[in-house]
Order: structure tokens, then sequence, then C-alpha cells
């Protein structure tokens, strides 16, 4: 076995949550085929916490807080500027929020640069990002209180707050595989 299955085993047997989710996107740069990877999107194991209270705001101030906004499921994506694997999955995150809609689902990006949030808001609008669930945490409050330990950091919130994955690192969310295990994960 390789040094990367090793890395990947290791990682998946330490990090019980999201192991599908990860497995569908790391094995693929493995060489491994998306059919054996789409076997592990059934093993996601719960995370038993809920989504942050602080507050974050919009590019024209107005706040609230994830856990206000959790009226609906949520997939709540921290990227940063300075982040480029976060610039990189942005795009398909817009794409994932267009696939989630439809189920009563949604995207919420916080960006976490520590400049005004008009700023981060221009970022995405020069990128031709449009998610309608884009707020900020410019004060890193809500990040400390993740904690978030590598960008970007996703989490995976069900309806009413409660927090049942997180995903560390960049993803293909635009891939059906991954559209469909996220579905799966806040229903």
């Amino acid at each position: 076995m390789s040094g990367h299955h090793i890395t990947l085993c290791s990682y998946l047997s330490r990090r019980s949550l999201l192991q599908g989710i990860s497995a569908t996107v790391l094995i693929p740069s493995l060489g491994i085929r998306p059919a054996q990877a789409s076997s592990l999107l059934n093993t996601i194991e719960p995370e038993v916490s809920t989504s942050p209270s602080l507050p974050i705001i919009t590019s024209d101030g107005s706040k609230t807080t994830p856990a206000a906004l959790a009226t609906m499921p949520l997939l709540i994506n921290f990227w940063a500027s300075w982040c480029p694997p976060c610039v990189h999955e942005l795009p398909d995150l817009a794409i994932l929020d267009k696939a989630l809609r439809p189920e009563g689902m949604a995207v919420l990006l916080i960006g976490i640069d520590n400049k005004p949030p008009e700023e981060s808001e221009e970022f995405l609008n020069q990128r031709g990002v449009k998610v309608p669930l884009s707020y900020y945490d410019p004060t890193g409050e809500v990040v400390g209180a993740v904690p978030i330990r590598a960008m970007p950091t996703s989490l995976l919130v069900q309806k009413g707050g409660k927090v049942v994955g997180t995903i560390v690192g960049p993803r293909e969310w635009s891939s059906p595989p991954v559209i469909e295990a996220v579905k799966n994960a806040l229903k």
C-alpha cells in the first residue's frame, strides 16, 4: 500500500466525521475509481454540536447568527481571500447551493478576512460567485468558536442548528456524488 493510501486510511480512522465525503474527494486523486468511492458515502458518522450563535454580518452591516439561519439545513463554509483552496472551491459552492435550494437546503458562506465585509463581497462579485447567504466574520469570533483547524472548513448543519459533520479542506462540491452525500447528511 502506498504512503498516500496509508495517510488516507489513517486520516479516515482518526476522523470519523464525514468519511464518505472526505473519501469521495480524496480517493480520485489517489487513482481509485469513483464507483469504489461511492460505496463510502454511507459511512458518515454524526458529530454532536450546535451551530454557532455568535454574530456574523452582511456587506450592508446587518447582523445575524449561523444558528438563526438554521431554519433550513445548511452547509456552512468558512473561506478567506488569502486561502487559494478556498478561492478555488467558491464557484463549486455556488453550484452546490443551486443544487440544494430545490431541496429546501442552502450553502452559507462565511468570509473570515480581517477587512470590511463590503471588500469580501466585492471579492466574490469579481469572481461571479453568487450565493444568497454570504456573511462575514471580520472579528474572528465565530471562527474561534468552531474552532477552525485548517482552511477551508465546512460544517453540515441540520434544520434547527444541529451540526452533523465537519469537512476540512477543499472539495469538488459540484460533483454529483458529493452533492448527494451533502443532501443525505443534511436530511
